[in-house]
C-alpha cells in the first residue's frame, strides 16, 4: 500500500527524564499522548492510521483502504502541520512545559499489517517510508542546531509531501523552505 510514515521525537526527553520525578513524567507523556491521539482522530476520522509511541518517540502510518494517494498525503500533511503549530501550543499551554520535538514525514510504498516472530506479531509498516521519515526525523535535530527560535518543532519531508504541501497551500502561514 501507498503510506506516509511520520516520525517524532522529543529533544529534551533526558532533561526531564533527569529532573522529573517518574510519577510526574509519565503523567507528561500520558496527558501529551492524549493530546496527540484526540488530535490525530480529529484529522482522520475514518481511522486509517496505525499509532505507536515508546517514551518520547511518536510513530504513526497513514494508509487508504482504496489506496487514495491524495487524500493519504492530504491527511498526513494536515495532521503534520497541526503537530508542529496547533498541538505544540496546546501542549506548551496546557501542560506548561517547554517540550522540544521534531518531525519526519515520508511517503512511499510499505508493507503494513500483523508483522514479527510468531508469538510477538505486531501492526507495523516495512519498506524504505518508514526508516526514511527516522532519518528526516533525526536530520531535524541538527538543523535545530542553527534557528533562533528552538522550540517550535522543524519539519522534514521528502519530496513528494514537499510538491503536495505547496500545491495544498498546507503550511501558508509558516515559513517554508525547500
Amino acid at each position: 500500500k501507498f503510506t506516509v510514515c511520520l516520525s517524532s521525537d522529543w529533544r529534551n526527553y533526558q532533561q526531564f527524564s533527569s529532573e522529573m520525578d517518574n510519577h510526574l513524567l509519565s503523567g507528561l507523556i500520558e496527558r501529551f499522548y492524549d493530546i496527540i491521539f484526540d488530535k490525530l482522530e480529529e484529522y482522520v476520522p475514518d481511522g486509517q492510521y496505525y499509532a505507536d509511541w515508546t517514551a518520547d518517540e511518536l510513530f504513526v502510518v497513514f494508509y487508504d483502504d482504496n489506496d487514495n494517494q491524495k487524500d493519504v498525503i492530504k491527511k498526513s500533511l494536515r495532521f503534520a502541520n497541526s503537530l508542529a503549530t496547533d498541538i505544540y501550543m496546546k501542549i506548551y499551554s496546557e501542560l506548561n512545559v517547554d517540550l522540544k520535538y521534531d518531525i519526519g514525514i515520508s511517503s512511499g510504498p510499505g508493507f503494513l499489517g500483523l508483522q514479527g516472530p510468531r508469538k510477538f506479531k505486531k501492526t507495523t509498516v516495512t519498506g524504505q517510508t518508514p526508516g526514511i521519515a527516522k532519518r528526516l526525523e533525526g536530520q531535524a535535530k541538527k538543523i535545530r542546531g542553527g534557528f533562533k527560535s528552538k522550540s517550535f518543532p522543524i519539519i522534514l519531508m521528502d519530496n513528494t509531501l514537499y510538491q503536495a504541501a505547496k500545491a495544498l497551500n498546507v503550511f501558508q502561514k509558516h515559513r517554508f523552505n525547500n
